[in-house]
């Protein structure tokens, strides 16, 4: 990095001389162009409210899931060791290391994914459809 750093400053003029390579640049204009876009579309204000209330129930399922893990952790898992053993301490289903408690934060987990990605796709394809129009 060092080495690099010392030729760019004492050949910056044939490195500026350099044309640049058009097809890059084409391309780093339309990457500019579909994150502008893609920031305008999802700005909060002009979301639908399906789509808010789906964000909202992403962000409500994944706190919840993340505070009953931090908060409850002895009623989500097992106590389960490195040196322990699963056919003696969880009845040989390495599963029974997750409690009811821990199942319910892992559903709310996973739910909270599914919206996120409701929401994601629903962004993907509103984008493309106005950036087609563009």
């Amino acid at each position: 990095a060092m080495f690099v750093g010392r030729v760019a400053n004492t050949r910056a003029e044939e490195l500026a001389a350099v044309p640049y390579d058009e097809p890059v640049l084409e391309l780093e204009e339309k990457s500019k162009e579909i994150d502008r876009l893609y920031r305008e579309l999802t700005a909060w204000g002009v979301l639908p409210l399906g789509i808010k209330i789906i964000l909202n129930l992403a962000i409500w399922c994944m706190v919840s899931a993340c505070y009953m893990v931090q908060l409850w952790y002895d009623d989500c898992f097992e106590e389960f060791f490195l040196t322990s053993s699963i056919a003696d301490e969880l009845d040989g289903d390495w599963t029974n290391l997750v409690t009811e408690t821990g199942r319910v934060a892992l559903l709310l987990f996973c739910i909270s994914l599914f919206f996120f990605q409701v929401f994601r796709t629903w962004a993907k394809v509103r984008l493309v459809t106005v950036f087609s129009l563009h």
